[in-house]
């Protein structure tokens, strides 16, 4: 079971980040290009989408190693942003920083879809099934 506190965080992180691939849609720098807007402005769609899911998501029913490891992967993407925002001579090339993003969406995706419930549910069905019959 996830906190509150973390479901909340999860969710602002999700929505900074966004917000960055946005703005860096409208005024792209270095790696990307007037060409990568379309695919910033889907990432951002990507993660807009994860953050209204997990707003009518009760906190109590994510895994908490979940939603810690997605705000693990959005704050890394994050932090690539803000080395873009910050040194216009950086290294990296658009299709990195994409799957960096995409991996982030994805970690979100799967603490969203994740419950411990539905955790549950499978650990039950899986040992129900290998419990040997009666006799």
């Amino acid at each position: 079971m996830a906190t509150v506190s973390s479901a909340i965080q999860l969710y602002g992180v999700m929505s900074s980040l966004a917000f960055t691939l946005t703005q860096m849609a409208n005024t792209p720098l270095n790696p990307f290009s007037n060409s990568s807007s379309t695919k910033l402005r889907l990432e951002s769609q990507g993660l807009i989408s994860c953050a209204n899911a997990l707003h009518n998501k009760d906190a109590a029913s994510l895994m908490q190693p979940a939603v810690d490891s997605a705000i693990q992967h959005v704050n890394a993407a994050q932090a690539i942003f803000d080395v873009i925002n910050n040194n216009p001579t950086n290294t990296f090339t658009d299709v990195g920083v994409f799957a960096v993003v995409d991996s982030a969406i994805s970690a979100a995706q799967a603490a969203i879809s994740l419950t411990a419930v539905a955790l549950t549910a499978v650990s039950i069905s899986v040992a129900s099934s290998v419990a040997p019959s009666p006799a």
